[in-house]
């Protein structure tokens, strides 16, 4: 019998004796146990339990190297050069001419996390079947400009994003880590019909940063994971978080694009620090289907990417876009994209464009392309909304988390966000280095139902009053305009995380530059609720006419 469905029916029996299985009797257990033995087959335990019978090892490298010595690639040196720093479009247009095959992309990805992630600590698992899903792609032949828009394309995953395969969903946690779904997340499903390859899982803020609540640990920071570390400046500069191993994964190249989450700033501020784009669509617009839940009424999912145009096409295709349905042609952002759409566009800059040579550069890049620019200052009672915000996600949390937990089972009678405390409490120097305070706090906060939704219409009508009324209602500006320097934590610049979580608006981050050569400077739209369109031609029109992003160089 093999070592590991022994110890897979070990896992069983202790959960039964901690209260989980209620309706398994014990003796079937015991007679699953003794077929095992007999039979060393792990199907009826699978069967049985539903209860997936692998497990990533910790060291990842052994998958990469076992699939690309199946791969069996002689030229991936050779055609390298043609994939570093490509972005989705000019990668799905060397599959169509013949010039790579699925394979190839998908090995030149794996090679990448192999060489830079023991280093960067920016995934967490990787696809063990990566390449054969590449291989059943190249045998269908090369795609065509008909095809699967995402054919053959590997995307990175944040770790709290469900997926139906041989990678665990964890955010981060230990406890989770042998938490493996059922199906897919809702906005998974759009990207595999679509021809994606799902290649790897991404490091994030454990439990997607929920300790922003009550700050403890560092940002990009997980006990699963590690520390993620900025491909710009690795253990200088801030990677952000929480969707830290999505930003850092596209911006060092290990995938041309990748998926994170947002509550608070955490695709926003991680794509500013590590200088690419990112998308927080407006909330309700993706489904929050198969995600680890941090806040229902907050929480969304985004695309990281290193163009405009692939943002717009993976957020099209997230909300369910399909080429062939006319009645989803309607969510198509990225074939109407502009170049020309700043022209006549009346934007709100902030002033903190004003105090840098860089910002007022862009403010003149801007009037040369045709926009009015307007600068401005918002004010929000912000401490008082904060705490309000605060309470609101741990509240939440607590809930939708406890919720989680009781319907994947990914532990030992871990079944509440009170249990987690408990298991984290066993072996708090490997599960917990920076304590849980951040998890007693949601655990012990005194707020009911009621209050909570108090705290949200209050947040809704302050953000109409100082931002959404002012701005966008009477004076009709397309959008407020930030100048953001996320990764190296300084006062410069706002990060509209308050604008665009508590009035649930959406957002577009670009990068535009760089300070000292390697600290990454971007701006950031925010728009009234539902103008993805605009906004992203807003932010491709200025990328168009504007020096592109700079991959860093690492060392």
């Amino acid at each position: 019998m093999k070592k590991k469905n022994v110890k897979t029916i070990s896992l069983m029996i202790e959960r039964k004796r901690k209260g989980m299985y209620k309706k398994i009797p014990l003796f079937l257990l015991i007679i699953t146990f003794a077929t095992s033995l007999t039979t060393g087959c792990s199907n009826i335990i699978e069967w049985i339990f539903d209860s997936p019978q692998y497990e990533q090892p910790k060291d990842i490298s052994y998958l990469i190297e076992k699939q690309l010595k199946e791969a069996n690639i002689t030229s991936l040196e050779q055609k390298s050069n043609l994939l570093h720093n490509a972005n989705i479009d000019q990668i799905r247009n060397y599959l169509i001419t013949g010039k790579l095959t699925c394979v190839e992309v998908t090995a030149y990805y794996l090679k990448r996390i192999q060489i830079l992630n023991k280093k960067m600590h920016i995934v967490i698992s990787v696809n063990p079947e990566a390449i054969t899903e590449a291989k059943k792609l190249d045998e269908q032949g090369p795609p065509s400009k008909n095809t699967s828009l995402l054919y053959g394309i590997p995307i990175l995953v944040k770790d709290n994003i469900e997926t139906k395969d041989k990678m665990p969903t964890t955010g981060g946690t230990i406890a989770l880590k042998d938490n493996y779904a059922k199906k897919d997340a809702n906005v998974i499903q759009h990207l595999r019909a679509n021809g994606a390859i799902i290649l790897a899982k991404a490091n994030l803020s454990e439990l997607a940063g929920l300790s922003f609540i009550y700050p403890i640990e560092p940002s990009g920071f997980s006990a699963l994971g590690g520390q993620t570390l900025n491909p710009y400046g690795p253990g200088t500069l801030n990677v952000s978080g929480s969707s830290s191993g999505s930003a850092a994964g596209v911006a060092a190249d290990l995938a041309p694009a990748a998926i994170g989450t947002e509550t608070y700033g955490s695709i926003i501020g991680p794509a500013s620090a590590n200088s690419v784009i990112g998308v927080k669509p407006t909330l309700g617009r993706l489904s929050q289907s198969g995600i680890i839940p941090l806040s229902h009424t907050y929480d969304t999912a985004g695309p990281l990417t290193k163009t405009v145009k692939d943002a717009a096409l993976l957020l099209s295709l997230m909300e369910g876009y399909q080429p062939d349905e006319p009645s989803t042609h309607h969510l198509n952002y990225f074939t109407s994209l502009n170049p020309h759409r700043l022209k006549g566009a009346k934007l709100a800059a902030t002033k903190d464009f004003n105090s840098s040579t860089i910002g007022r550069k862009i403010i003149a890049s801007l009037k040369a392309a045709g926009a009015s620019v307007d600068l401005i200052s918002y004010h929000i009672p912000e401490a008082d909304l904060k705490n309000s915000f605060k309470k609101i996600i741990a509240y939440e949390f607590r809930q939708d988390f406890s919720n989680y937990l009781k319907e994947s089972q990914p532990f030992f009678g871990v079944n509440s966000l009170s249990d987690l405390i408990s298991f984290n409490n066993e072996n708090p120097k490997e599960r917990i280095p920076y304590g849980q305070n951040h998890l007693i706090y949601a655990e012990n906060l005194k707020l009911t139902e009621k209050e909570s939704k108090q705290k949200i219409a209050t947040l809704n009508k302050i953000t109409k009053q100082y931002i959404v009324s002012p701005f966008f209602q009477d004076k009709n500006y397309d959008a407020i305009l930030t100048i953001n320097l996320k990764a190296n934590l300084s006062k410069y610049g706002t990060l509209p995380s308050d604008i665009s979580a508590y009035a649930s608006l959406p957002t577009v981050c670009i990068p535009v530059g760089y300070l000292r050569g390697n600290i990454p400077v971007s701006i950031t739209f925010i728009g009234p609720k539902n103008t993805e369109q605009k906004l992203l031609s807003l932010a491709y029109s200025f990328e168009q006419a504007n020096p592109k992003r700079i991959p860093p160089k690492i060392k």
